[in-house]
């Protein structure tokens, strides 16, 4: 009888943390994301004439607009942005989100969240991931994407593994 519930036990530990695991390439993600009061779901406004902080996302001729958290990662990655556009190749993964390499670090306050459908947010310090559903995992959040649905997100990515996107500071004006 041990045994059994011992087994049992194994089984439901490889289970739960097989949930949350890396790929090889550095590239996969496990659930990350807050609510938007625990990680600054106010907005980043321009303190110089109170706008607020919006990146582009484009594929195409398709365009989404992230409203830009007030967290360390977001004002690092608005400021890598004022620099220019990023390419940025992001795949499915889970069934749930898009995950893409930066190439390059961002500052990270990484704290436990449930992200929701449209929430964008840093993992790992280096990767950009965007969700169509919801997950658990500590990221630091950059924003969310206004007006998005698991439907919306997934037209914009199409039904593809892999899709280049391009983020970008939205013009004022």
């Amino acid at each position: 009888m041990k045994q059994v519930i011992a087994i049992l036990l194994a089984i439901v530990c490889v289970l739960v943390l097989g949930g949350c695991r890396t790929e090889n390439e550095g590239s996969g993600v496990c659930p990350p994301s807050s609510t938007e009061a625990e990680q600054g779901g106010e907005g980043q406004k321009d303190e110089e004439n109170g706008e607020e902080d919006v990146v582009v996302i484009s594929c195409g001729d398709k365009v989404l607009e992230i409203q830009l958290a007030d967290t360390v990662s977001a004002r690092a990655l608005k400021d890598r942005l004022a620099g220019g556009e990023i390419s940025v190749a992001m795949r499915a993964y889970g069934g749930f989100e898009m995950v893409g390499a930066l190439g390059f670090s961002l500052e990270r306050d990484d704290v436990n969240m449930t992200t929701r459908t449209g929430d964008v947010v840093l993992y790992s310090g280096d990767q950009l991931v965007i969700f169509y559903d919801s997950n658990s995992w500590a990221y630091t959040k950059i924003g969310h994407i206004r007006g998005a649905t698991r439907e919306s997100l997934e037209n914009f990515f199409g039904w593809t593994d892999k899709t280049e996107v391009t983020f970008s500071l939205k013009a004022r004006g």
